[in-house]
């Protein structure tokens, strides 16, 4: 598969289409790393089949650029942090290089040991790496089936991705219909006519001249006020907006605007929500004896439930909630700790 046929579709087998950054392995190069806004997918046979390598210990998920040596392994830089892939972990470990500014640009060299250069605003930093641990083997833990039954049966009952997405749209109000009313309301507003009333009220004295004689002065006499009152009641109708009103322009504006932001509400709570899943997944079949690993993946698992509350009006949780107060079996699993028997 060439670079330029990526899906849209972010699966773990079609990445983004919209890729920042490429590596690939000198030694096997059918080995290739792409970096997208959504973190690292890496493919082991030249581009068929694409997997999403875990975000775990990122600070910020959007790759910048990428570079792999088979003795350094994978490196990243981010908007906030330059970060190497631990393979044996399944995490990324930041490098405290003490930039002063964010990451542009990464290269390595080699002289008797492997440098890192982070181009960084004005500066090039060098820094000296060591070899990467490889992962010695493949520990597979398999899981009784009385917790892959508890799995699968918190997967069947939590919110499917099209409730929460349908949540999302409540929240944000992003739904089709305040368009559809809109465009509705703005042609019914011909049949409502446009009111004017004015009103006048007109005052005058009238004043007359008593002449007098040759030796009696001109008397000026005051009659009665003339009032003029009057008022007029007109009625307008548009009757053309029916068929296009004036206010369609805008309208369409904002309904692209609320097109644009609802596709972007929607792929965050999609993202979000299956990478929620595969880390259930993980914490199920996790082999690791390192408290601090499994914990920390339970952490990760409420980070990521508070981002669909965020989303969603806190809808995801209280589902969960209601799922565990009618089976609070459900939740031994993950109050199990390493236990996962």
């Amino acid at each position: 598969m060439e670079l330029g046929e990526f899906s849209e579709e972010t699966s773990d087998s079609n990445p983004p289409r919209r890729f920042t950054s490429f590596a690939y392995s000198p030694k096997d190069p059918s080995q290739l790393w792409v970096g997208t806004l959504e973190g690292v997918y890496q493919s082991r046979d030249g581009g068929a089949v694409w997997q999403k390598i875990p975000n775990r210990g990122l600070a910020d998920e959007r790759i910048e650029d990428l570079v792999f040596s088979d003795q350094s392994g994978l490196i990243a830089a981010t908007d906030r942090e330059v970060a190497r892939f631990q393979p044996g972990e399944k995490r990324w470990e930041g490098i405290p290089l003490g930039l002063t500014r964010f990451p542009a640009a990464l290269d390595l060299t080699v002289s008797s040991k492997e440098i890192l250069l982070v181009a960084s605003g004005i500066q090039v930093l060098e820094w000296p790496l060591e070899p990467i641990e490889l992962p010695t083997g493949n520990t597979v833990f398999l899981p009784s089936p009385e917790r892959l039954e508890i799995l699968r049966r918190l997967i069947e009952l939590e919110p499917t991705i099209r409730e929460v997405q349908k949540a999302a749209i409540r929240y944000g109000d992003l739904g089709n219909g305040k368009i559809k009313r809109w465009q509705w309301g703005s042609r019914m507003r011909s049949l409502i006519p446009r009111v004017s009333f004015e009103k006048d009220l007109a005052v005058s004295t009238n004043i007359d001249v008593d002449r007098g004689g040759t030796n009696n002065p001109d008397i000026f006499i005051t009659g009665p006020e003339d009032v003029n009152k009057s008022w007029n009641l007109d009625f307008t109708w548009e009757l053309g907006d029916l068929l296009y009103s004036s206010a369609q322009t805008s309208i369409d504006s904002r309904s692209k605007l609320l097109v644009e932001l609802r596709e972007s509400i929607l792929g965050e709570v999609t993202r979000i929500y299956f990478e929620r899943r595969r880390l259930q997944m993980e914490l199920a079949f996790s082999a690791s004896e390192d408290p601090r690993e499994y914990y920390d993946l339970l952490l990760r698992l409420d980070e990521l439930s508070a981002q669909l509350d965020a989303l969603t009006n806190g809808f995801f949780s209280r589902e969960i909630e209601k799922i565990y107060e009618a089976e609070p079996e459900l939740k031994e699993p993950w109050n199990a700790g390493l236990d996962k028997s």
